[in-house]
């Protein structure tokens, strides 16, 4: 599976960006800039189609977590897909959380694509090449559970491992979307 962004170009211009546009995504996976597309969606400083989707470029700190929920939730509002604002809350958070607990990215990207079959692709872009995998936790360990978490909340998750670093992506859909 390919990534939804060009997160080589993006993760490349992390260091001193004061400029946070973004780009929109068209549906074989190239980023536009702003200044190239008819964007019809504005939330948050960011720039998208409606249908198509959205990415932001976020530092790998912990405050980015939260913005990356406002962006998913906000998005997934303006598409009128509010019934899956909770777990695409509980899957972005424990996305950017493993890029900034476990990874030395200092620029991350958050990608939401609407899908064909109205489902949603949340992803988030590191450098880093290791794999994401299911751990096995003891009943009281502190940390440990967030993998797990976006397997039990999504239809399917996975990462595309590239030589800038890897996506680990989730989707999700309503009860109803075609999976």
């Amino acid at each position: 599976m390919g990534t939804a962004a060009t997160p080589s170009t993006a993760l490349s211009n992390a260091e001193g960006s004061a400029d946070r546009t973004r780009h929109v995504l068209r549906t074989d996976g190239c980023a536009v800039p702003r200044a190239q597309a008819s964007p019809l969606l504005q939330i948050d400083g960011l720039v998208g189609s409606d249908s198509l989707g959205v990415s932001a470029r976020l530092p790998s700190v912990h405050a980015s977590v939260g913005r990356a929920r406002r962006v998913v939730l906000r998005v997934l509002a303006a598409w009128d897909m509010g019934d899956l604002a909770c777990c695409g809350e509980v899957i972005i958070s424990e996305l950017m959380t493993n890029v900034v607990t476990h990874t030395a990215t200092p620029l991350a990207e958050i990608t939401i694509e609407r899908q064909p079959d109205n489902s949603v692709r949340l992803g988030v872009s590191d450098r880093s090449c290791s794999a994401p995998y299911l751990q096995a936790v003891t009943e009281d360990a502190e940390s440990g559970r967030g993998i797990r978490l976006v397997a039990s909340m999504s239809q399917r998750w996975g990462y595309d491992i590239h030589s800038w670093g890897k996506v680990t992506w989730a989707v999700i859909a309503s009860e109803g979307s075609a999976s």
